[in-house]
């Protein structure tokens, strides 16, 4: 990373779970951001219902900090599938892109299993009025296991890159029992298609594990930062224990590149200037960042504590 880059400037809290109805016990999870033609910044993000499930939400604020609140989603724009489907206990978002006459939104399904805890795998939706609704492409996913990637695939980043989408996303790599309990690994993978459908199957590892006691790295979000460098940002986390307190619960690090060159991770000291308070939003977890903005003015939403049961908080780049 240049040494240009001071890091990032921890601003507090722009959604509360406080600010939903009723009918959501809790969370905002997954903010992925959509600039409207209206010119208001849509924030759409999941909260769960009664039964722990997820569904897309979405609040409007204005499109420079401090971000003000203009209007929630009055329901849920996509809600769990049906019975044996591959997001029938849940669905996030986690990347939208423009492409072609329409936006394309990557989610994240959730399904319950027996042997181990859940699944993950990557789906597609399309809105063609910009944004305000959405619909299922397919009742399957676009992303999932294979024999390449037996175990589950979970958040995406893709960027539209010379007529191609490019995919960052989680690829689990497999399932580790600590105490009686089983826990996933995962890293982050890269993906090319053509048609935001169709995408390769054989796809490298482009930032993997720094030892054998980590336990995922999460929710990648680019930024192209100064000639020629790209930065990726992301959540990672300790094998075990990381579900509360801070020494291996999800922080936010970054990997950067120059030109097509690999990825480099660059995580010896916190992407954050600023410490967090012993009772702030984030005080014990850093997750699920998305990096927005262009030229010199980036900003970062991501969730803090308990997988964002503190909610949606945003940063600022020094």
């Amino acid at each position: 990373m240049s040494s240009n880059f001071r890091g990032w400037s921890r601003r507090g809290v722009l959604i509360s779970p406080e600010s939903l109805d009723s009918a959501w016990s809790g969370h905002c999870q997954m903010p992925t951001p959509l600039l409207l033609e209206n010119g208001l910044l849509r924030i759409f993000f999941c909260s769960r219902d009664r039964r722990n499930e997820s569904h897309i939400l979405w609040a409007d604020v204005e499109n420079s900090p401090p971000w003000r609140m203009v209007r929630m989603a009055p329901e849920p724009v996509l809600s769990p599938s049906g019975p044996g489907l591959f997001d029938a206990a849940g669905v996030m978002p986690s990347s939208i892109v423009r492409w072609k006459n329409r936006l394309l939104m990557y989610t994240i399904g959730w399904t319950v299993r027996t042997d181990v805890p859940y699944h993950n795998a990557i789906g597609l939706c399309e809105s063609f009025d910009g944004g305000l609704t959405w619909e299922r492409s397919f009742s399957g996913p676009v992303i999932s296991q294979g024999k390449n990637e037996p175990f589950f695939c979970g958040t995406s980043e893709v960027v539209v890159s010379d007529g191609k989408l490019d995919m960052y996303y989680m690829s689990a790599t497999e399932w580790r029992t600590i105490q009686g309990k089983s826990e996933p690994r995962y890293n982050i993978r890269h993906s090319v298609s053509r048609d935001g459908v169709e995408w390769r199957k054989d796809n490298p590892v482009v930032v993997d594990y720094k030892n054998n006691n980590e336990g995922g790295i999460a929710r990648a979000t680019l930024m192209s930062y100064q000639k020629n460098t790209e930065l990726m940002f992301y959540c990672h986390r300790g094998i075990d224990g990381y579900r509360s307190g801070r020494q291996t619960s999800y922080k936010i690090g970054y990997s950067s590149r120059i030109g097509e060159n690999p990825w480099v991770r660059n995580e010896s000291k916190s992407v954050f200037v600023t410490s967090p308070g012993s009772a702030d939003f984030d005080s014990e977890m850093e997750c699920y960042p998305f990096v927005y903005g262009s030229d010199d003015s980036f900003f970062m939403f991501y969730n803090g504590n308990f997988f964002g049961k503190s909610g949606i908080g945003w940063a600022e780049m020094e």
